[in-house]
Parts: structure tokens; C-alpha cells; sequence
């Protein structure tokens, strides 16, 4: 399910990797993979859209569950959470299944750089407070949520990417 959301750029924040090209200002590109933008822990604008995909996690929440109970239609729902790197963090997409008693279950939708214990398509949960942003992708292609990504996909622009 991620495939479908890797055209729109949906981005990996990470530091760095020998084995990718590094671009202006910190970004990576890996043949055929969404770019990876390294970002300061300390970024006011990347902090406030995850305080908003915090805020309105419950919608996301109230539409997974609509969405389970339906047999029709291809709805695609994503969450992003930071996993242990080395001695930082890496910051990945999960194709979540289902939700329960404030777990998000699903599985790893990015290839992940630096978490080595973890591989694209493993099975994660994530508490939902763990929560960074949130992707609704209905099967016309139209997105909802993604705060994070929206930023940091403005910012690849911005670069002439």
C-alpha cells in the first residue's frame, strides 16, 4: 500500500548515508525511493505540523474505523513514527491494518536506512501517542493529513527538486 503513496515524495527524515547522493542543504536521493530530508531536531515549522497531525489524529482514528467495517472501496491509511538509529532515530511510514485499545498496527512502509533490526513490509506497532503525522489516500489518488510531508515536500520544491 505505500507504493501508492511513495509517488507523492512521502519523506524519510534521516542524517546521513554513505550509500545515497547527497543534495543541497542535507537532502538524499536513492535511485527509484522518495528523497530523504535531514532535518534539526529543533525545527519550529516541522514541530508545529506534527502538532497538527497530532490534533487531528482523531479524525484519522474515526475514518480507519469507518473503513474496517466497509467491504468497498480502496482506502490507503499511513501514520509516521520514529524508530531507534544507531544513536538517533529514523523516521518512517507504517501501513496501518488496524487500530485497537490505542495501538496502531500495520506494517513498515519505507526502506529504512539506519534502524537495521527493521526492513520494508515488517509488521510494527505503534502507540498512539507515538504518532508524528497521518495519510489518508482514497483510491482516486486524494490525500488528507500528511502535515509533515507537505512540508517537507514544499521545501524539496523550494530547492528546485
Amino acid at each position: 500500500m505505500m507504493r501508492n503513496l511513495a509517488f507523492l515524495c512521502v519523506l524519510v527524515f534521516c542524517i546521513s548515508c554513505s550509500s545515497t547522493k547527497s543534495g543541497p542543504e542535507g537532502s538524499l536521493y536513492r535511485d527509484g525511493e522518495p528523497p530523504v530530508s535531514a532535518v534539526e531536531d529543533n525545527d519550529p515549522e516541522l514541530a508545529a505540523a506534527e502538532a497538527k497531525a497530532r490534533a487531528s489524529l482523531p479524525e484519522f482514528i474515526s475514518e480507519l474505523q469507518q473503513q474496517q467495517a466497509k467491504t468497498t472501496g480502496q482506502v490507503t491509511f499511513s501514520i509516521k513514527t520514529s524508530f531507534p538509529a544507531n544513536d538517533s532515530a529514523e523516521h518512517m511510514w507504517v501501513d496501518v491494518e488496524k487500530f485497537e485499545q490505542g495501538v496502531f498496527f500495520g506494517t513498515l512502509g519505507n526502506d529504512p536506512i539506519y534502524a537495521k533490526n527493521l526492513k520494508l513490509g515488517d509488521a510494527v506497532q505503534v502507540k498512539q501517542d507515538a504518532v508524528e503525522d497521518w495519510i489518508i489516500m482514497d483510491d482516486a489518488g486524494n490525500m488528507r493529513g500528511g502535515y509533515t510531508a507537505k512540508l517537507l515536500m514544499e521545501r524539496e520544491a523550494a530547492k528546485g527538486k
